[in-house]
């Protein structure tokens, strides 16, 4: 059915190279060979660029988007611009995912400096992000297959709910996958460095390589389908090593 498997997205999708990786193990599954590339902390920008730079969507294409949320800002550089940058002090803070690039702190200022300006309008990236999906799903009608996952909550991702050609996968309705990977660690307010590969447990990356397989693999080829495997998750608090 399917020749070729295609996943990009952001850092739910970025670990791709270790025996437990999601991406690699749906790609054992399918027997086929991964393509892609998950863009930890980018903007949807990134991985637009990269399937159009990098491959040819067709009709043996199983192509899963793993998307990001809608306030990361694109950067010609190709850097991670995100609002969490907000929620650090200086560039000397852990969290602050620039400071191997931004020693002086002229670059997290600015970034801190532009999210809270009028320059910053939401709904322009809320809009943008949208047509992204409005995009995808006109690509979606060339391929075997394609499925959105929408990693931090359909709210985001308004354009979802009308998509014709390509299928949404998710855990259910009150659920996203980011509220799985914060189940996972009890707390789902944390704000940090997650060692976690795709931000889930060893586990729950083979339950959600697994979930994708069964839903590639349905009669399914477009709207809604949640997860048929949450019952085999384990949510178990998850310890992993702070940077």
């Amino acid at each position: 059915m399917f020749k070729r498997l295609v996943i990009v997205g952001d850092s739910f999708c970025a670990d791709r190279d270790g025996h437990h990786d999601w991406p690699l193990l749906l790609a054992s599954m399918l027997k086929l060979k991964l393509e892609g590339k998950g863009f930890p902390g980018r903007s949807w920008w990134s991985a637009r660029n990269w399937l159009k730079s990098n491959t040819v969507l067709d009709k043996d294409t199983l192509l899963i988007v793993c998307h990001t949320e809608y306030t990361r800002l694109p950067a010609s550089n190709d850097i991670g611009i995100n609002r969490g940058l907000l929620r650090t002090n200086d560039s000397l803070d852990a969290n602050n995912h620039l400071k191997s690039i931004d020693p002086s702190g002229h670059l997290h200022k600015l970034v801190s400096d532009f999210y809270m300006s009028d320059l910053y309008v939401e709904e322009f990236y809320k809009w943008a992000n949208n047509a992204w999906a409005s995009e995808l799903d006109i690509m979606a009608s060339g391929t075997a297959k394609t499925i959105h996952v929408p990693c931090f909550g359909l709210r985001d991702m308004e354009a979802l709910s009308n998509v014709k050609h390509s299928i949404v996968a998710i855990p259910n309705r009150k659920e996203s996958l980011r509220a799985l990977s914060m189940k996972e660690l009890g707390d789902k307010h944390y704000f940090g460095y997650d060692s976690r590969r795709n931000h889930l447990s060893d586990h729950n990356n083979y339950q959600l390589a697994k979930a994708l397989y069964d839903i590639a693999y349905s009669s399914a080829q477009s709207g809604f389908v949640e997860f048929n495997n949450l019952d085999k998750w384990d949510f178990t608090l998850s310890k992993f090593k702070n940077r």
